[in-house]
């Protein structure tokens, strides 16, 4: 989004008077003192297999990890529809999946997620990311 064609698309949006804009994330910042660090530094040398999956698809799954290490708050995926006020979540992940026999979640979904700052268990997912990374598998890193 952080080109000519990013900034045409969301003119109309200023226009209107959202605030948003385009920026390119500062991968070296973001990623500085987690596994992310040397993970990356890793996989652009050849020495991680980036897999047939999308890279940018991984890679967005892992800034929004990073970005609520570094610095908090909510992320929410675009199509997620808000039924009620979650104004008073703190530190929760979204659930996809109810095990219908004993009602339980079985899976959970990053499309939602509340955190603190440099919360530990943001930095567990991180760490996790960079130890079991496959790029062969879809959603393993994502929605899964």
């Amino acid at each position: 989004m952080d080109s000519n064609k990013g900034r045409q698309i969301l003119k109309p949006f200023q226009e209107k008077r959202f605030r948003v804009t385009t920026i390119s994330p500062d991968l070296h910042y973001l990623f500085k003192n987690t596994m992310e660090e040397s993970w990356v530094f890793k996989l652009t040398k050849g020495d991680v297999d980036a897999g047939f999956i999308p890279f940018g698809q991984k890679l967005s799954n892992l800034l929004r990890l990073c970005l609520l290490y570094k610095f908090s708050g909510v992320y929410m995926d675009t199509d997620v529809m808000i039924l009620k006020s979650f104004s008073k979540l703190k530190n929760s992940i979204g659930s996809q999946t109810l095990d219908l026999s004993s009602k339980n979640w079985s899976r959970l979904n990053n499309a939602i997620m509340v955190f603190d700052k440099m919360h530990p268990l943001v930095y567990k997912f991180i760490e996790e990311f960079a130890l079991t990374f496959n790029g062969n598998k879809w959603g393993r890193k994502g929605p899964y």
